[in-house]
């Protein structure tokens, strides 16, 4: 039946010059790089009771979900069930709409971040009427931290989780989003994870994979060749203030 279904549904892409969205009998076959640790099935992880009581991250913002999906492989093998979804990825309300059938229905929480309105999230109107519906807890966050009275409308948690889900996102960074992660099963799904407060992490630093977090400038120059070009990077409002310099110096 799946290779039937792979068929029709490479047809149905072809007659419609353009990407549609898998049918629901695909779903266990639809590759979800953000939660996949490289061996298991992709679009699953944990236990099916795990699911049920899992946590959903929706973000316009690649390096959310580049940073979760970093989390993922770290979290305890009993937490519950977390993927991350591009809302950039969705199309039409009828992607949404399988979504809800699919990913979003099986969470308990759902985490929301838009950059720009709701209203540019297609199936927006239809996720708020499914989760107040069925008892989600929704955290809708703005990408830029701004106040949005739209969000607070929608929400479905108290203020202050609200707010100190905003905390850590705000601070940014792997060690920030797994006390996310474990603050969020701790409030709202009673687990016992334990979680710790937001840290701060500097608005200027350096970066390099074989390098710690927080490197110094000592740990950076070691590794430096003065051989080669440095290329400073600028990305969500925070620059490689180093690699800056070393441009500047040439």
């Amino acid at each position: 039946m799946a290779g039937t279904a792979i068929f029709d549904y490479i047809e149905s892409m072809m007659v419609a010059d353009n990407f549609q969205v898998p049918p629901a009998e695909l779903n266990e076959y639809v590759f979800q790089f953000y939660t996949w640790k490289g061996s298991e099935a992709p679009a699953i992880s944990g236990p099916a009771d795990q699911a049920k009581e899992g946590i959903v991250f929706l973000s316009h913002a690649d390096t959310d979900l580049l940073t979760l999906h970093r989390v993922i492989q770290s979290l305890p093998e009993d937490f519950p069930r977390t993927l991350g979804i591009n809302l950039l990825a969705i199309k039409t309300e009828a992607h949404m709409s399988q979504l809800l059938d699919r990913e979003i229905a099986g969470a308990k929480i759902i985490i929301l971040r838009i950059l720009g309105r709701p209203s540019t999230v297609p199936g927006f109107s239809e996720l708020i009427q499914r989760v107040q519906k069925q008892g989600q807890h929704l955290i809708i966050v703005s990408g830029t931290s701004a106040f949005n009275p739209e969000y607070a409308a929608a929400f479905t948690v108290t203020p202050v989780i609200l707010q100190e889900t905003l905390n850590y996102l705000d601070a940014g960074g792997h060690t920030n989003v797994v006390s996310l992660l474990h603050f969020l099963s701790d409030h709202l799904l009673m687990t016992g994870f334990g979680f710790d407060a937001p840290v701060i992490l500097p608005q200027h630093g350096i970066y390099h994979p074989e390098l710690p977090e927080n490197a110094s400038l000592t740990d950076w120059s070691l590794r430096c060749n003065p051989a080669f070009s440095t290329i400073g990077i600028t990305f969500t409002g925070h620059i490689i203030s180093v690699a800056i310099q070393h441009l500047l110096m040439r």
